[in-house]
């Protein structure tokens, strides 16, 4: 019977052990999995490349869903400085920075900058992750329109999708004007601030000139044929535009709201559509030429010029340009008179 006692006590010590044990090797393990994370996130964070940490100081940078390519999202507020001159890397430890996006609209985070130069691997500009299959939105939606200081664009010349000339952004082949920075002022070689589109361009694109408030003569080269919405929106000191014969046949919403010195405006000879509030808040308008060939005249067209005096057109086209007026611009009827203008 003793025997059996002393076996039955060796068992539960045997046991007893065995517990200790088990749990002594949980504990190890537990032990050396927390040293492992640990050094991992230390070899992780050993790891970011001086390059990256350059990148991320400056911007919102990050990897696309496929680790093979950077978007950048904002510039940093700490970049964000008055007369900075912000570039744009080509590739961040060897991945290429393919987009910028700026969610909240117009590159606001960029306001402060006075030189932007972009790398030779940009292809979007604009709001969205997810690129427009549209083909005149494929290169982006908003092309700096908030960043008031900027004086100058610069593209790498290795770029494919965008270039540049005298600091305006264009498409690579130049038939598309993106953005003409809003503080670009006049060069040393002229006694006020114009500018002379090239005729390479057909677009102009939206909001290409708004908000500069120095440009004050623009003359359009000869195969522009449409000026997007709010081109010129905000371009206070214009003065003169010289539609040159350009074969524009539609000028978009709000193209030239708010440019409070334009007072005489001789529309394009081939114009088809004027948008909704193309001039509206141009307080210093007197007199507007139409020609025989407009179709549609958007709403609000004239509200807020209080200037306004004439509306010409051809004789022969004075009742028909009334029928026009009538649909969404009653209210100027009275202003439309016959010209024998050439």
């Amino acid at each position: 019977a003793a025997s059996d006692v002393y076996k039955r006590q060796d068992e539960k010590m045997k046991k007893r052990n065995l517990i200790f044990i088990i749990v002594g090797l949980v504990l190890i393990v537990g032990i050396l999995t927390t040293i492992l994370i640990v050094r991992g996130s230390i070899w992780q964070k050993e790891k970011v490349s001086d390059e990256f940490k350059q990148a991320q100081a400056t911007f919102d940078i990050r990897l696309n869903s496929d680790h093979t390519e950077y978007y950048i999202y904002r510039l940093k507020s700490g970049a964000n400085t008055d007369g900075a001159t912000i570039t744009i890397p080509d590739s961040v430890d060897g991945i290429p920075v393919t987009r910028l996006i700026d969610r909240d609209l117009g590159f606001s985070s960029y306001n402060n900058i006075s030189k932007l130069i972009i790398g030779k691997n940009i292809s979007y500009i604009g709001t969205k992750s997810t690129i427009s299959s549209d083909e005149t939105q494929e290169l982006g939606d908003d092309f700096f329109s908030l960043a008031t200081s900027l004086t100058a664009i610069e593209v790498s010349l290795a770029n494919t999708s965008f270039s540049s000339h005298n600091g305006i952004l264009y498409n690579k082949d130049q038939t598309v004007l993106l953005r003409y920075p809003a503080s670009k002022t006049m060069s040393n070689q002229q006694a006020s601030h114009r500018f002379v589109i090239p005729n390479t361009v057909i677009l102009i694109y939206e909001k290409a000139f708004s908000l500069n408030l120095t440009l004050e003569m623009i003359t359009f080269g000869e195969n522009v044929e449409t000026i997007g919405d709010e081109a010129f929106s905000g371009c206070e000191n214009l003065v003169n535009v010289n539609f040159n014969n350009a074969p524009i046949k539609s000028i978009g919403t709000k193209a030239f709201e708010r440019c409070h010195s334009l007072d005489t405006i001789v529309l394009p000879t081939q114009l088809e559509k004027l948008g909704s509030s193309v001039f509206m808040g141009c307080s210093q308008l007197v007199e507007i030429y139409f020609s025989n060939t407009i179709l549609e005249i958007g709403r609000n067209c004239f509200t807020g010029c209080t200037s306004l005096e004439t509306i010409y057109t051809d004789f022969d086209f004075v009742d028909q340009l009334k029928v026009i007026f009538a649909q969404n611009n009653e209210k100027f009827i009275d202003y439309i008179t016959g010209t024998s203008r050439n």
